[in-house]
């Protein structure tokens, strides 16, 4: 049993592939349930079983979808008439920026801090439409309007990534409060 991608990140749809052998013929997979529940994923999946004494190998795909970033237990639980078995795993799901193609055609921000009351005033705007702050860690703290002003004193100290965005546009910029 394996998720693809290996490594998912928020943005990957992510797919639960698997390898069952049956004691009878006939292991096509009749119906299949996928529940999260926080970072619970249980999926049960019902085979057919045939009616000839003949080993069944079979590979099945079940789709998950997309995932907050986080640490998730799935549990697959395989059932064919008269005999079931259940495997666990844990896997993690990273949080990533996608920026754009035009992520190489930097526009200029100036940023200036005043670090006793970890206020920021951004001095030329480049038409951005909003900003969102981010952890260092990867944790959407906060997505709002584009403002001039970016107030940061009800945060703890550390590092933080503003992105600046506007339409298909997007910039990233590393910030450290102190």
């Amino acid at each position: 049993m394996n998720i693809t991608p290996a490594t998912p990140t928020v943005n990957d749809f992510i797919s639960l592939h698997y390898d069952a052998s049956f004691p009878s013929s006939g292991c096509a997979l009749l119906t299949q349930n996928v529940s999260i529940i926080g970072n619970n994923i249980i999926v049960d999946a019902q085979h057919e079983q045939g009616m000839i004494t003949v080993i069944c190998n079979g590979s099945e795909t079940i789709p998950i979808g997309y995932l907050p970033m986080g640490v998730y237990t799935l549990t697959l639980n395989v059932q064919i008439p008269g005999s079931s078995t259940s495997q666990a795993m844990t896997f993690e799901v990273y949080f990533t920026v996608d920026l754009p193609e035009q992520q190489y055609e930097y526009q200029e921000i100036l940023i200036c801090s005043n670090n006793s009351d970890r206020t920021y005033r951004i001095l030329k705007r480049n038409e951005y439409q909003e900003f969102s702050i981010y952890s260092y860690t990867g944790q959407l703290i906060k997505k709002m309007p584009f403002s001039n002003k970016i107030e940061m004193s009800e945060y703890p100290a550390g590092l933080y990534v503003l992105v600046f965005a506007s339409g298909n546009e997007m910039q990233t910029l590393k910030v450290i409060a102190e």
